[in-house]
């Protein structure tokens, strides 16, 4: 394998480059930055994202220039698009405002090369994730017969895809609603056909990517799976967009190709582009308008807790709940789940699963079954952390037993991901017990058990767009040191190295529980560089009162290094921090002395 290429185009070497691209079967796929310029005017992800935080984090919730805002406004500048509307409590009512505002076919000169390419057969096929009508209009206008417009499965009986110049709508299409992919649920893996298409699209081909991040989750690593002749991805700066692109890029000793997209395409295809970009789009102000006081705070609540910022979410959720009025209603219901999840990682372990549980026997007064067995499983979470753990495991086996009944297979799968994910947290926890007596044989059984439901939960966790569980499954592999052979099954991909997986997901807590885990395998005094590591992860902690994680990185640190048992500002944040957390008083001991 080669290596990886960077080129700006101002560059000697970008002259080759183009020459080249011009003689090849070339496939393009494009990403929302080319809907972003004028006329069109529609907005990226990442312009989605910071318009946002203004409307769920207002002044009168909190100081942004305070210490916890720097923080959020820090985390916050990491959550994709898909995860940002992954919380978004009412998926039906996003699914009507978005096809409304991207059912747009005013196109701009971006598009009309493009569009003009595929009509030429210059570009042999195009893929892109946006939903808008711009380049559908074009192509109409262009009366081309072998231009095949690919949104739903039925749309690839009608001709031979090898015959035909393929404009694949990836993530669907504004004039078919139900096609569109926006949330993280909605990507999983992608489905046979899809794969299918890509494969036939860009099996042997050369491909170059214009206008797209690569921040989805479900694209990027199927590319990765089919062999390609050569890559070359469009970035405006040296920065790569994403660590899809950077990892896609390495496989495949990719070209970064850097430069302004409108300088890379007039350069490729010999057109003049006039246009500009448009930094903000009315659009969003649209969708702002769309979207209830009520929908805003639980989104708010619900989106702080799955970042891992608990004080945060337990003020967004408690204020929440004071602004229902119907305690019998799923919303109502939900904001108790937002609340428990808080003081989940508040540390407050005990009130959460009473919490959890009151929420679960409310959603079973509704008849809500699934979200009655999804409350059972938080509830054995909690006691899990707690430290009790048989009664953790016997509400494991009572959600089993729900799962089974449930009809639609969907929602199935994704409790028995979650329920194969929480037997192997349990059995971790005897693996720790059995390899501390060296009891080897129990220790080989559990890793065999382990390994069985780990694959178990990956692929069901993928194939439901469960993307926090499915992360989850390598983070806890890696601990109990067993791997996911996931791509050995049905050809799913396995799961990404824990940093860079949840970096992309926007989650904190998890970046610090690999940070440790990392560091509990050394011996010695702490490094510098690890100490400064350390440090950070210990001030972010504090600053959002993340209980579990002070505790833990201090511990670290005093059993690691002299100098941070010699502190007694350390040893201030461990006693606080640990007696603030509920546990047994076996976890206790288990904790310090075995675990």
């Amino acid at each position: 394998m080669g290596k990886m290429r960077k080129i700006r185009l101002e560059e000697p070497e970008a002259n080759s480059l183009i020459s080249e691209l011009r003689k090849t079967d070339l496939i393009m796929l494009t990403g929302s930055t080319i809907a972003s310029w004028e006329p069109t005017c529609l907005f990226s992800g990442r312009q989605f994202i910071d318009e946002m935080f203004e409307l769920l984090f207002p002044r009168d919730f909190l100081d942004i220039d305070s210490e916890e805002g720097k923080i959020l406004k820090k985390f916050f500048e990491r959550v994709p698009f898909e995860h940002l509307l992954e919380r978004f409590p009412n998926r039906d009512k996003l699914t009507s405002v978005l096809s409304e505002v991207f059912s747009i076919n005013v196109f701009n000169p971006i598009h009309e090369i493009i569009a003009k390419a595929i009509v030429d057969s210059r570009i042999k096929a195009l893929i892109t994730t946006n939903y808008d009508l711009c380049l559908d209009e074009l192509f109409k206008r262009s009366h081309d017969p072998k231009i095949l417009k690919v949104i739903t499965e039925n749309d690839i009986d009608k001709d031979d895809i090898n015959h035909k110049k393929v404009y694949f709508k990836i993530h669907g299409s504004a004039d078919n609603p139900s096609s569109l992919v926006f949330t993280l649920t909605h990507e999983s893996i992608l489905p046979k056909w899809k794969r299918e298409v890509l494969y036939k699209i860009l099996n042997e081909k050369v491909l170059i990517i214009i206008g797209y991040s690569g921040a989805d989750f479900e694209i990027c690593p199927v590319v990765e799976q089919i062999p390609l002749k050569q890559i070359v991805w469009n970035t405006l700066t040296d920065k790569f967009p994403s660590y899809n692109c950077k990892r896609l890029l390495e496989q495949k000793s990719g070209v970064q190709l850097v430069g302004d997209m409108k300088k890379v395409l007039s350069v490729l295809f010999d057109e003049k582009i006039c246009s500009s970009f448009n930094p903000k789009s009315d659009k969003i102000d649209f969708v702002k308008s769309r979207l209830t006081k009520c929908e805003i705070m639980e989104w708010r609540a619900s989106l702080l807790n799955s970042i891992g910022l608990p004080s945060l979410s337990l003020k967004a959720s408690e204020r929440l709940i004071s602004s229902l009025s119907n305690n019998t209603s799923v919303a109502y219901i939900r904001a108790i789940r937002q609340k428990a999840q808080s003081l989940f990682h508040l540390g407050k372990y005990k009130n959460a699963a009473s919490l959890f549980n009151k929420a679960a026997l409310m959603a079973k007064k509704i008849n809500n079954e699934y979200l009655e067995a999804d409350l059972l499983l938080d509830v054995s979470s909690s006691l899990r952390s707690y430290g009790a753990l048989f009664r953790s495991y016997h509400y494991i086996k009572i959600v089993l037993r729900t799962a089974k009944k449930i009809k639609d297979e969907e929602k199935k799968n994704r409790l028995l991901g979650k329920i194969f994910l929480r037997k192997i947290l349990v059995l971790r926890l005897f693996q720790q017990v059995t390899k501390r007596m060296k009891l080897h044989f129990l220790t080989q059984w559990i890793n065999g058990k382990a390994q069985e439901y780990l694959l178990q939960s990956a692929s069901l966790s993928l194939k439901t767009g469960n993307w926090f569980d499915f992360y989850q499954t390598r983070l806890v592999g890696d601990s109990m040191e067993i791997p996911i052979n996931t791509a050995n099954s049905d050809k799913l991909y396995v799961p990404p190295p824990t940093k860079d997986a949840y970096i992309q997901l926007g989650y904190y807590i998890p970046i610090s529980i690999h940070v440790r885990e990392q560091f509990k395998r050394d011996r010695g005094a702490l490094t510098q560089e690890e100490e400064t590591i350390l440090f950070d992860f210990l001030k972010t902690a504090k600053s959002v009162k993340n209980t579990p994680e002070i505790w833990k990185i201090a511990w670290l640190g005093i059993k690691r290094d002299r100098r941070w048992r010699r502190n007694t500002e350390i040893w201030k944040d461990f006693f606080h921090a640990f007696f603030s957390c509920q546990y047994t008083i076996g976890m206790r001991i288990f904790i310090l002395f075995g675990g």
